[in-house]
């Protein structure tokens, strides 16, 4: 069997990788224990970036990952992952009380 040659460049490389990233975050992101993760990444955007848009994208894309635009409910039922999703979010304030203050340090004195 003949070995074949395959030249890619470095544009090439990274798309491959960034495919392969999002396909792993996708499988990832509609597990439990994938959504308390996502909620922490989204608490922890909050507190260190001021770009709501950035914000809204985490939260949309784990939205979609717990059923699209009906995360709340799954029949007559709530949706249980959209609990893990909010613990993520509480667990990573309580574990990082210096970055919250300092967030509300920082908006404080940008309204004043």
């Amino acid at each position: 069997m003949k070995k074949t040659i395959i030249r890619l460049t470095e544009g090439d490389i990274h798309k491959i990788v960034k495919e392969s990233v999002k396909m792993v975050l996708k499988e990832y992101g509609n597990t439990p224990e994938g959504q308390k993760k996502l909620g922490g990444l989204h608490a922890r955007t909050v507190l260190n970036n001021d770009n709501v848009d950035d914000w809204d994208e985490i939260y949309r894309y784990a939205e979609k990952n717990r059923g699209g635009d009906n995360y709340d409910k799954v029949g007559n039922n709530e949706n249980p992952m959209y609990y893990d999703y909010a613990q993520g979010y509480v667990d990573y304030l309580d574990s990082h009380p210096n970055e919250l203050a300092a967030s509300n340090h920082r908006r404080m004195k940008r309204n004043v």
